[in-house]
């Protein structure tokens, strides 16, 4: 089982033990997976994401209301991803940070 853990900028990361499913290879998969709903402003698919792999990501709440809440000509960018894995060279607890920021797009 996944362990969420919440930085001081309320940064999305997850934790991933390396006795779960998620493999040190697989870690960035999986997290740009949630990433891809989470830029598209896609609340449906965000959910969907959550609930087929059981993924624990810290302020899934908050971040389900941001996309729910967010005026529909939002778009989203990941802007800076890690993991405590890679930064210490030690996966056996891997950590994964990202910043995203949300622009409004001109009406179409």
């Amino acid at each position: 089982k996944n362990i969420n853990h919440r930085d001081k900028c309320n940064q999305l990361f997850t934790f991933y033990p390396t006795t779960s499913h998620f493999h040190t290879q697989n870690i960035k998969k999986y997290d740009y997976k949630a990433f891809e709903s989470i830029v598209a402003v896609n609340f449906n698919q965000f959910r969907a994401y959550k609930m087929q792999t059981g993924s624990t990501i810290c302020g899934s709440m908050p971040i389900a209301l941001l996309l729910k809440t967010l005026p529909r000509t939002t778009s989203g960018q990941l802007i800076a991803y890690d993991t405590s894995g890679h930064m210490t060279n030690n996966f056996t607890y891997s950590v994964s940070y990202a910043s995203l920021i949300f622009t409004l797009t001109k009406d179409k």
